[in-house]
């Protein structure tokens, strides 16, 4: 073997102990029994021969699931190195990375795959299949792995009764429930790191008292909140109390309030009568003694020219065609008013005729109109200007009446005195004492001072419908004030008027009220000022309440987050779980209060993450929700919160083992693929060597047998 180096000198020793082997008589039944026998298959039927094989199969198996970790990794990176397989370089990496971490899952997988494989091979060639389909048959069952251990011995039993298989995978899964603890997916290890982990997370061993804690905090502040509730509610109901009235008024009713001004105005008026009589009378008797004197000295009215001229102009109206019958008619009348047609008595009187001395009858004389009689048609001329002409004296109206009484009152006044006499001082003071009291004959006046047509002891009007009439305008205001003379009445009274509108109102409808009266109240801007400041108040205690309100509907909804009727823990997880951050800004403050409450609320957050740590939401809800809070509240320092972060991911790691990543397919296939070759090395030779190589040399055997 000169000049070969140590590999090519290996593989000719190889060669030529194969080719010794495999001619020697008998050599297929002395060799190393671990070997597929050489010959004719046919030959092979005994079952001590068959069970070597599958038992080989299953430690093959076994062995080669411990090592199957270094064998997946090694050919991806054989299978990198090529372009044509780099494809296939990362998932054999994977997988080889997913079976690292349970070496003793994969061995006792591996040992039941081979098992598996080589049986159903067995099977298959008992029971007459060909080559192809025994080897399929075998690649099948190398994907049976104690995941399916439960189907296969269910598909056993009702196949044929096989207990003594039911036995073997039953022994099975009693192994993996040993050392997987309740999650078959886990090795006893993996358990034990990951309950490690979740105590850790959790601060110790599992307890209520934090949660307890947190939701009796939560019981509290819901109590606080219920609390202020009321409270604020209370207080505005308060306020609205305290706005009181409009101004320092009564609540007084519209008919006091009438009665008092009608109180006011109805005696002004009657006050304004009496004096203007008494001032008449006083000037009455000053002419009346004037009068009396020219009377006496037989000086009459009648015979002025002024008088005359009127007589002769009056009876120039009676012309026919002139007026109308009616006017004609008052004409008269008032001719015989002003002539009166009286005469003297007639007497006997001795007339001397020449010598002789006669009896003689003389008629009697025209007796003069007298002063009074005037000043009666002038009164009754002057009535027709009040409304209430007397009889025979309407159809004077039309500029008639006006002549006819200038004309009267300029022959009296040159009769009794002149322009300067007692009789003009008369006419003047008492026509400024009837414009005084104009007033009070007015529509306006009227209504307070105006009796009953049918009973003088009562008033026409009722005194409830006087504020109404008087507060509506600046005219009526105006009107009132000199009714009264008392604008501080006044002001009082529409004082007392807007409080008895206004009662029940609130501050939008006051100011709606104050625009339907703007224009009296402007000519009462001291009501109008204290209407300003009452609907102020109002619309302040008003908002007030609608803030108490709002606040307490808030606090209901927030008592009913806090405490839902649970038990202080559940309500406690039910916060943490909620993710809510309105709820976590409700309890902040009163778990800031103390750094005990913010450390229960930390251990309290800590058991339930811990609880349902296994759970990708869990992680999403403390980074996205939880964590956020915590930090911001200052209840919790960074570092607690990235352990908690850590924690979680770590959790979540060992959670899904990465052999179960790959997905029940794919760990099928790769169990599959195991057994079969555990099946392969367990009968020896390549099975394609053995299987198509090799018939040449069956045959020689068989020659040399013969």
């Amino acid at each position: 073997m000169a000049g070969l180096n140590e590999n090519e000198e290996f593989e000719l020793l190889s060669l030529e102990r194969e080719k010794s082997f495999s001619s020697t008589p008998g050599g297929a039944a002395t060799g190393n029994p671990g070997l597929l026998r050489q010959g004719d298959r046919q030959r092979r039927t005994t079952l001590g021969e068959d069970l070597q094989d599958i038992g080989l199969s299953g430690g093959l198996g076994a062995v080669a699931g411990y090592v199957a970790p270094e064998i997946l990794t090694a050919a991806g990176l054989a299978a990198g190195a090529f372009p044509v397989t780099a494809g296939a370089s990362k998932p054999l990496m994977s997988m080889g990375s997913a079976l690292r971490g349970s070496r003793g899952m994969s061995a006792l997988s591996g040992g039941v795959s081979g098992l598996a494989s080589e049986t159903a091979g067995k099977a298959s060639e008992e029971l007459g299949y060909g080559t192809t389909t025994s080897e399929v048959a075998r690649i099948v069952g190398g994907g049976i792995t104690p995941e399916f251990a439960g189907l296969a011995v269910l598909a056993a039993q009702k196949a044929a009764g096989m207990t003594g298989l039911t036995s073997l995978f039953m022994g099975a899964r009693d192994i993996i429930r040993k050392y997987t603890g309740k999650d078959v997916n886990l090795t006893e290890a993996q358990t034990k790191y990951l309950t490690e982990q979740v105590d850790a997370l959790r601060g110790g061993g599992k307890t209520n008292d934090p949660l307890e804690a947190v939701g009796n905090v939560m019981g509290a502040e819901a109590r606080r909140l219920t609390g202020a509730a009321d409270q604020g509610v209370a207080s505005a109901k308060n306020m609205q109390a305290n706005v009181g009235r409009l101004g320092p008024v009564a609540d007084r009713e519209l008919a006091d309030i009438g009665g008092d001004l009608r109180g006011v105005i109805a005696p002004r008026f009657e006050a304004g009568k009496v004096a203007r009589s008494a001032e008449y009378t006083k000037n009455e008797v000053a002419r009346d003694a004037i009068v009396k004197s020219r009377e006496g000295a037989k000086s009459f009215v009648d015979q002025l020219p002024e008088y005359k001229r009127m007589i002769a102009g009056l009876e120039s109206e009676l012309k026919p065609g002139k007026r109308s019958d009616e006017v004609q008619k008052s004409i008269k009348h008032i001719l015989r008013q002003l002539e009166s047609g009286a005469t003297t008595p007639s007497e006997q009187r001795l007339v001397q005729t020449g010598r002789n001395l006669d009896l003689v009858t003389q008629p009697g004389q025209k007796i003069p109109i007298s002063f009074k009689a005037l000043d009666d048609v002038r009164r009754s001329i002057g009535q027709i200007f009040e409304g209430k002409p007397p009889e025979g004296y309407a159809a004077l109206k039309g500029g008639l009446d006006k002549d006819l009484y200038g004309q009267i009152t300029a022959i009296q006044k040159k009769f009794a005195g002149g322009d300067d006499g007692p009789h003009a001082k008369l006419l003047q003071d008492y026509a400024n004492s009837s414009e005084a009291l104009a007033m009070f004959r007015s529509k306006t006046g009227k209504r307070a001072t105006a009796l009953d047509l049918y009973n003088e002891a009562e008033f026409a009007t009722d005194a409830s419908t006087l504020p109404k009439s008087y507060f509506k305008s600046r005219a009526s205001i105006a009107a009132l004030k000199e009714l009264t003379g008392n604008n501080t009445l006044v002001n009082k009274s529409a004082m007392e008027y807007a409080n008895k509108e206004i009662q029940g109102k609130n501050g939008p409808q006051v100011r709606d009220w104050m625009t339907k009266n703007s224009e009296w109240l402007e000519a009462t801007p001291i009501v109008r000022g204290l209407l300003n400041k009452y609907a102020g108040k109002l619309e302040v205690a008003e908002v007030g309440m609608r803030n108490a309100q709002d606040f307490a509907t808030k606090v209901a909804k927030d008592v009913s987050l806090l405490t839902r009727q649970a038990l202080p823990a559940k309500r406690a997880v039910e916060l943490i779980e909620s993710g809510k951050t309105n709820l976590w800004a409700m309890i902040a403050p009163a778990i800031k209060q103390s750094p005990q409450a913010s450390k229960q609320m930390m251990l309290a957050v800590r058991q339930v993450l811990a609880d349902q740590a296994t759970s990708k939401e869990t992680t999403d809800l403390f980074s996205r929700s939880i964590r956020g809070f915590l930090e911001q509240s200052n209840i919790a320092q960074r570092g607690e919160l990235d352990f908690i972060a850590e924690q979680l991911a770590k959790i979540q790691t060992m959670n899904i083992p990465e052999s179960q990543k790959l997905g029940p397919m794919k760990r099928i296939l790769l169990q599959a693929t195991g057994g079969w070759t555990a099946s392969l090395a367990a009968r020896g030779n390549n099975f394609v060597s053995r299987e198509y190589l090799v018939p040449q040399e069956s045959q020689n055997y068989q020659s040399q047998q013969q």
